[in-house]
């Protein structure tokens, strides 16, 4: 009887654990494992949980997720594909300008969270301030940075059905 029920924990393991998410289930999973770190300090180039820049975070919420990107802002706007604003979803990719606003080129990058009921786009991200800390896109610093928003999810998912 014992062996039986090891063998059947074993086979309920090995099946549970290939049954594919689907692409709301991942993007909540990617929120939640955001979340988590929420708190976690800054720390220039870092990318554990002892200290997270801002594209470290990103890449390692999303690894965590089995969803591999680049490591910078300046390469992550070129993951997955683009989405506009008012099509994201939790779990996308947001990119923005430096602290420099008139520089055209990407400086910082962030997780969209939530959106809520006026539509205003929430998103978790490393701010060398505060570490990992919510914020929303209706901030001036921050809406006037916006360059666009990426969808690696729902690319990653397609790559693995091909």
């Amino acid at each position: 009887m014992k062996k039986v029920a090891i063998l059947f924990i074993i086979l309920f393991s090995y099946f549970c654990g290939n049954i594919p998410l689907t692409e709301n289930e991942l993007r909540e999973n990617v929120v939640i494992s955001a979340a988590k770190l929420l708190g976690s300090p800054y720390r220039s180039g870092g990318t554990k949980e002892s200290g997270f820049d801002c594209s470290g975070f990103v890449r390692h919420v999303m690894s965590e997720n089995n969803i591999f990107i680049s490591r910078s802002s300046s390469s992550q706007i070129s993951d997955g594909k683009e989405v506009k604003i008012s099509e994201v979803k939790p779990g996308d990719i947001l990119i923005f300008k430096g602290a420099n606003r008139r520089a055209k080129r990407p400086g910082h990058s962030g997780l969209v969270h939530h959106i809520d009921e006026n539509g205003v786009v929430h998103f978790i991200h490393s701010a060398s301030s505060k570490g990992i800390t919510i914020d929303n896109l209706s901030m001036g610093y921050y809406k006037n940075r916006f360059i666009e928003a990426r969808d690696v999810i729902s690319t990653a998912l397609m790559a693995d059905k091909n």
